[in-house]
């Protein structure tokens, strides 16, 4: 349950979190909301193909508080 595991990490707004091993950015995309424009989400990843569609959901989803690292 993605929205449960979410909530336990007690995100606020305003924070920065890192995503290690972030793929595609399914949990990174979801925290962003959480953590509001004032909060930063690192999402790191090591597979260039990963972070191409990363980046591209980023946009998509015009979530601009996230970073592909």
């Amino acid at each position: 349950n993605p929205t449960r595991a979410i909530e336990l990490l007690k995100l606020e707004k305003g924070m920065t979190v890192a995503d290690i091993g972030a793929g595609v950015g399914y949990y990174s995309i979801r925290m962003a909301q959480v953590v509001g424009p004032t909060g930063k989400i690192l999402a790191t990843e090591i597979q260039p193909e990963m972070l191409q569609i990363l980046k591209r959901r980023i946009r998509e989803k015009k979530a601009d508080n996230v970073e592909p690292i």
